[in-house]
């Protein structure tokens, strides 16, 4: 490393004196070593409480490590399997989190009543009527969720996407390519869905009517 840096240090004393008469190089010069890897990067909340923690985890593991007669790499190894062990404890919690946000999905959409098939229609036309029936009952909730569907089956019905009901909306999503105007118009569609059904966003008249808006916009080519 100390004959990297002088290595370094003489090409940059030969760049300098090169261009010492060339405000502008030196400069552009200066701009560069102002930013990493030349200048010190500011590590970020994340890494210094990563940093924090393997600190605390190595004084916590260190008179062990002596006490068994481990030596330095050993210490290291018993850090490493530590830090393992937790990595693969946080997995598991999130894998237990996320069946819990699914099984909660499931049970919500066995509340609402009916068999799939019932809550699936079959043509975008269908899936409208029920929104505005639910609609007019005051269950905007569930009338979102029909409209969104409506939209879905809608743009499989013209060719625009292939509708599959294994995938999930954000998945639907990622099937467009993000440059085109149809996934800026489903974008917001999607996001207010996923408030509104899985979120348990509040939903009143004129919230509904806005996200009708939202779909009609779609419909029409308009953002």
């Amino acid at each position: 490393m100390d004959q990297i840096a002088a290595r370094l240090g003489a090409q940059l004393e030969v760049l300098v004196a090169a261009h010492e008469d060339d405000p502008q190089a030196l400069q552009k010069l200066r701009d560069i070593l102002s930013r990493p890897p030349f200048a010190p990067r500011e590590k970020t909340w994340i890494e210094r409480a990563i940093d924090s923690f393997l600190r605390f985890l190595g004084r916590l593991l260190k008179p062990i490590g002596r006490a068994i007669g481990f030596s330095g790499i050993g210490e290291a190894l018993v850090t490493l399997l530590a830090v393992a062990a937790l990595v693969a404890g946080l997995i598991y919690i999130i894998r237990l989190i996320s069946g819990a946000l699914v099984r909660e999905a499931r049970a919500d959409r066995t509340k609402s009543g009916a068999s799939d098939a019932e809550e699936e229609p079959a043509t975008s036309s269908e899936a409208v009527s029920k929104a505005e029936e639910l609609a007019s009952g005051g269950d905007y909730r569930s009338a979102v969720r029909y409209l969104y569907l409506s939209t879905i089956l809608w743009l499989h019905e013209r060719g625009m996407l292939h509708y599959d009901r294994a995938l999930t909306n954000y998945e639907v999503l990622r099937t467009i390519p993000p440059e085109t105007q149809l996934h800026e118009r489903l974008k917001p569609v999607v996001q207010t869905f996923d408030k509104v059904w899985y979120g348990h966003y509040p939903l009143d008249e004129p919230s509904f009517e806005h996200f009708r808006r939202q779909v009609a916009g779609l419909r029409e080519g308009r953002l």
